[in-house]
């Protein structure tokens, strides 16, 4: 199978098991021309986004396996967001690149797909030990929304690696103590799966992103590719570390305009401790 069949099929799939097939189905990474709809991805009714708004639950309660697996309901969906979204940009994007280019991009980004696969598996099942099913609780399709004006892989690596993926290291460690602190270690434990592979991750979407900058800093390419509604603020997650951006291979020239950056956009301001990082 090409791999932009295997994209669509993921895309188009109505399933759970369509959007974790396997990439070993995969033969070849050439260029090839694929008809999809790339206005939603598609999703079963058990599963579908709703128009229903509703507040990630506070890490005070905890301790009620119900609201731990609500939780976790919002972390699977946001690892099958990045599925779907990373199945688009391979199939949206693969014209505007060179076909050798396409090759080595599509080898990454099918690499994370995989990551995001095992991590859907992991929050599901933990889920299914606190008694729900993915699907129980109402899901939001915010980072899908910020996918569909992209109209390259530097805007696509920019919103995808060095925003959501980048604050992701952040969320990642705060909820391990979280849920460490409440005596779940096991939930803890695929918080820390989870934060080693996004860090490759992140790395994938800064190597394009150095390889295309041309004579703007890593800084400013990644700003002018941002979509219109998103700044460099959502690339912070709660307690975020730039430690963590250096282990991610990001340098002072990057971090520091990162740690002083603000804006005028009504979300949490994130507080920078250095000291943040995976055991």
């Amino acid at each position: 199978m090409n791999v932009l069949e295997w994209a669509k099929n993921i895309f188009e799939s109505k399933t759970i098991e369509g959007k974790l097939v396997s990439s070993n189905l995969i033969s070849s990474f050439d260029f090839i021309n694929v008809d999809v709809d790339l206005s939603h991805p598609g999703r079963g009714a058990h599963f579908e986004t709703s128009v229903e708004k509703i507040k990630f639950p506070k890490t005070a309660a905890f301790k009620d396996i119900k609201i731990r697996a609500k939780a976790l309901s919002f972390f699977a969906n946001h690892e099958l967001e990045a599925i779907e979204m990373m199945a688009a940009a391979i199939i949206k994007f693969s014209s505007g690149v060179t076909p050798s280019e396409f090759s080595k991009i599509a080898r990454g980004i099918v690499s994370s797909i995989s990551d995001e696969q095992k991590h859907f598996r992991l929050y599901t099942n933990r889920m299914k030990d606190f008694g729900t099913h993915f699907g129980d609780f109402p899901l939001n399709d915010f980072f899908w929304k910020q996918f569909i004006n992209l109209t390259n892989f530097s805007e696509f690596f920019s919103l995808m690696s060095l925003t959501f993926e980048a604050a992701n290291l952040d969320f990642c460690l705060h909820y391990q103590r979280v849920f460490t602190q409440i005596g779940d270690q096991r939930t803890a434990d695929i918080l820390q799966v989870v934060f080693d592979d996004e860090i490759n991750h992140v790395k994938l979407g800064s190597y394009w992103l150095n390889k295309w900058r041309g004579n703007d800093s890593l800084w400013e390419y990644y700003c002018r590719h941002l979509p219109n509604n998103i700044t460099p603020e959502r690339s912070k997650g709660i307690c975020f570390s730039t430690l963590n951006r250096e282990v991610a291979g990001f340098d002072e020239d990057f971090i520091l305009p990162l740690v002083n950056y603000s804006d005028s956009f009504n979300i949490p301001k994130r507080k920078s401790n250095k000291n943040v990082l995976s055991k």
